[in-house]
């Protein structure tokens, strides 16, 4: 019981210079070994600032620093939290506690966690702590060739972080993404139809990296077209032909009508086919006619996409329909008690006669 009231009697200022000398986790163990010393020592706000310093020396990453950035006169926050005019964190040392204290009890078993490492687990907490992130990631920088670095945030967390992160302009605004990162990571938001999210890194893609990598670009665009098509998200793909007008991009549209066909989406096809035309006529290159092979024909006969096989015998082959491997495809897999399928039946006669009125195997 002596010991304990002599623990509990210790003045303030020694009390902190026996801190000092301590880790994080006997600063902890001796505050709350008592109440009195708890209550005399924790609200004090001297007592965040000196366990900040403490759990970001713990680290080697937070402790790291650019070999440009020098400021010896803010010690207060450590390096990587100096508080200059560009970086300064909104909030007050309670915030910045709080969340290193989050994340020393998250890593205090692997203390050589780098950087990216802690913004995925910030991502994963919500961003509740969405300054510290800021402020994280503003020292980071994108390792292409996935070196391990305290700094270096490799591919896959920089895909992970744009995935889930909250709000993924802080991650924009400081770290180089490569094209094909943001054309995984924005197929993924057209998938979960997050128009807001896909839009913005479509707009970010444009902006890094059109003017140096146009034909390259062309062609991610035009993946991400086939994925818009996919899922049949019409408003994306109508903002992705506004920007069209402004970078002049060049789309696949043999790649394009296929994945209009393959996946049966008839208001997809009327759009494509309305940009395609525009494309064509603002052309100086030679243009390829679209090739629509039997097996597309027999795609959407199977799948009794009668509506848009009428269209595309419209728009892309007219009388070429009446070759034979066209042909074969319709006539062995039509279903003559099927409305529509009659309907195809009496258009085919109406526009092409060389050979759909005569074929035997078909009667009306």
């Amino acid at each position: 019981m002596e010991d304990i009231l002599r623990i509990e009697v210790i003045p303030y200022d020694i009390l902190d210079s026996i801190v000092k000398y301590l880790d994080i986790d006997s600063t902890i163990n001796l505050l709350v070994s008592s109440k009195v010393l708890y209550n005399i020592y924790r609200p004090n706000k001297h007592y965040e600032i000196v366990m900040i310093n403490k759990m970001i020396e713990y680290f080697p990453s937070l402790i790291s620093k650019p070999m440009n950035y020098r400021d010896s006169s803010a010690m207060n926050y450590g390096p990587i939290f100096l508080h200059d005019k560009n970086k300064k964190i909104k909030g007050d040392s309670n915030d910045l506690y709080i969340c290193l204290n989050k994340i020393y009890n998250h890593f205090n078993k692997h203390k050589d966690a780098s950087l990216s490492e802690m913004l995925v687990y910030l991502c994963d907490n919500k961003m509740s702590h969405k300054n510290i992130f800021e402020k994280i990631i503003s020292y980071c920088e994108f390792t292409k060739n996935g070196e391990y670095v305290y700094n270096g945030i490799r591919a896959d967390d920089l895909l992970y972080l744009l995935t889930f992160c909250s709000d993924i302009s802080l991650i924009t605004r400081y770290i180089y993404v490569d094209a094909m990162i943001l054309s995984h990571v924005i197929k993924y938001k057209i998938s979960i139809k997050n128009k807001k999210d896909a839009l913005f890194l479509f707009n970010h893609l444009l902006s890094i990296h059109f003017f140096r990598y146009s034909t390259y670009i062309d062609s991610i665009i035009t993946d991400i077209v086939c994925d818009v098509i996919k899922y049949g998200y019409i408003p994306i793909l109508e903002e992705i032909y506004k920007k069209q007008k402004m970078y002049k991009f060049n789309l696949n549209y043999q790649k394009i009508i296929n994945s209009c066909i393959q996946q049966k989406r008839l208001e997809c096809l009327e759009l494509a086919h309305i940009k395609m035309c525009e494309q064509n006529q603002l052309s100086r290159q030679l243009i390829k006619p679209l090739m629509i092979t039997k097996d597309y024909i027999r795609i959407l006969m199977k799948n009794k996409s009668y509506k848009i096989l009428s269209r595309v015998i419209e728009l892309y082959l007219n009388n070429i329909i009446n070759m034979n491997g066209y042909m074969n495809e319709i006539i062995n897999n039509f279903d003559y008690n099927n409305n529509e399928c009659l309907e195809l039946l009496k258009y085919l006669n109406d526009k092409n006669k060389n050979r759909i009125a005569n074929e035997r195997y078909i009667i009306l």
